[in-house]
């Protein structure tokens, strides 16, 4: 099975029937981690900005123009985008010379580590995927 395979599994096994508050929280955490990118750059002001626009994604989740606000959007289009940011993702990661797929499939074995000895995800009060007894750090210093 392929990285990606095994990532749908993931999360598919966490949240197998995703409600509209998990989409809008997932789509959150994407922010999240898109600020991390720009910590990491030291891009401290657009990490910033990012964070605020993740906590509106998180309250949005909670509101009751939820649904309203998920029918609006171009799912087309917002494929398009999301399989373009794995395009370029990979493609800086590449010409900085970093390997990716190993990293992504290091990354992948420590999110299975998440859930608890049952196979259960862990979730915290946001909805998120948190660590539990069996999680390990990466370690993505030899994919650099």
């Amino acid at each position: 099975m392929n990285t990606n395979q095994k990532i749908t599994n993931w999360f598919q096994s966490a949240k197998p029937y995703a409600t509209n508050a998990d989409i809008a929280a997932q789509y959150a955490f994407f922010i999240e981690e898109v600020a991390e990118v720009f910590d990491a750059t030291n891009d401290t002001d657009v990490a910033e900005y990012l964070r605020k626009v993740k906590q509106d994604y998180l309250t949005l989740a909670k509101s009751d123009h939820l649904e309203e606000t998920l029918n609006g959007w171009d799912k087309v289009g917002l494929l398009d985008g999301l399989c373009d940011t794995a395009v370029t993702v990979n493609g800086v990661a590449t010409y900085l010379g970093m390997n990716f797929p190993g990293a992504l499939e290091h990354i992948s074995q420590s999110n299975w580590s998440k859930f608890d000895e049952n196979g259960k995800p862990i979730l915290d009060n946001d909805g998120k995927i948190t660590k539990g007894p069996n999680y390990f750090k990466p370690n993505l210093e030899p994919f650099v």
